[in-house]
């Protein structure tokens, strides 16, 4: 891989990385940001919210409505218990 190449991945990883983190951010455990997920989102934020999850955590995002209009439920077991986990 070409250094040019290189820098252009990484660039385009950083650039990911910093559209995901205010929807991670908006779900993690506040203590410990490995632990399982389970907050609420508006439901247009769902899809970002699920590639945020997948991108920090590795894991699947699961989404349940609420009887609240617009909103939903959002739960992920979360880094230290899915693939990546330090377990």
């Amino acid at each position: 891989m070409t250094e040019e190449k290189r820098a252009e991945m990484i660039a385009k990883m950083n650039a990911e990385k910093d559209e995901l983190t205010p929807y991670f951010e908006a779900v993690q455990d506040r203590g410990d940001w490995k632990n399982p997920i389970d907050g609420f989102i508006r439901e247009e934020d769902i899809q970002k919210t699920a590639s945020a999850i997948m991108f920090f955590t590795a894991t699947t995002a699961s989404f349940e409505n609420t009887t609240s209009p617009g909103w939903v439920r959002v739960t992920s077991e979360g880094y230290r218990r899915g693939p990546a986990g330090d377990h």
